[in-house]
């Protein structure tokens, strides 16, 4: 054997070892990208039960503080006395809102009734303002335009399906979207960052109208929820 042929066979076994390498890299990057976010969970709140004796359950499970808990019941209770009116509303596009209202897959009912439930008002200097409607002067329950540019969906991926998710990460994110921050949690500015840097009583300290709109939602939206979800006369079908 010439000296050639070794040089062939050294060459060859070089070109061997340098393809495993990369096939090898290859493979990896294939799985990697292939899985997906490795954090995302299943939401722990996916199977709630709307029912008026679970307010306060379920108030307490989307994170209010106590206090604002039992504001919360209270403000439900006063929205039973115009569950016919509410009814009614409910009845006029129930194609439409029960889309909302009785999702079976991907963002829950506590996010997604923000669509309608949540409007905007003037507040001078062509500032829009967020708000939770006044459901006794209204007379329908139509979409709202802020919606389109709002990533409700999004805001809810990234505090409610992760291993990271914090117990009041509902009453954030509601918060958030109220208030116009999507773009401080994606960011994870205060007070929707890491550890030391969440605080819901930081988001509420620099909201001064915040409490009472999260109070006035979280009720409004469990009493439509369980009006919506009632057997036979509600409009999830």
């Amino acid at each position: 054997m010439t000296w050639r042929h070794f040089l062939l066979i050294a060459v060859t076994l070089a070109m061997l070892i340098v393809n495993g390498v990369l096939l090898g890299f290859e493979e990896v990057n294939l799985t990697s990208t292939a899985a997906g976010p490795v954090d995302l969970i299943v939401d722990p709140l996916i199977n709630t039960t709307w029912r008026p004796d679970q307010r306060l359950t379920n108030f307490r499970a989307f994170g209010l503080p106590e206090e604002m808990v039992q504001d919360a019941a209270r403000r439900a209770e006063e929205i039973d006395n115009d569950k016919e009116r509410l009814t009614q509303l409910l009845e006029q596009d129930e194609a439409l809102l029960s889309t909302y209202l009785c999702p079976r897959s991907g963002v829950p009912e506590r996010y997604m009734a923000m669509h309608f439930l949540v409007t905007t008002r003037d507040v001078g200097g062509g500032m829009l303002e967020r708000d939770v409607i006044s459901f006794n002067r209204v007379v329908e329950l139509p979409l709202q335009d802020w919606v389109d540019t709002s990533p409700v969906p999004a805001i809810y991926d990234q505090l409610e399906l992760t291993e990271s998710r914090r117990a009041d990460a509902t009453v954030m994110g509601v918060g958030a979207i109220l208030t116009a921050r999507e773009e401080d949690v994606f960011a994870r500015n205060r007070p929707f960052g890491g550890v030391g840097r969440w605080s819901f009583n930081n988001l509420l300290s620099n909201e001064p109208d915040l409490e009472e709109k999260i109070v006035e939602y979280f009720a409004l939206m469990h009493v439509l929820v369980e009006l919506s979800s009632q057997p036979e006369v509600g409009i999830c079908r």
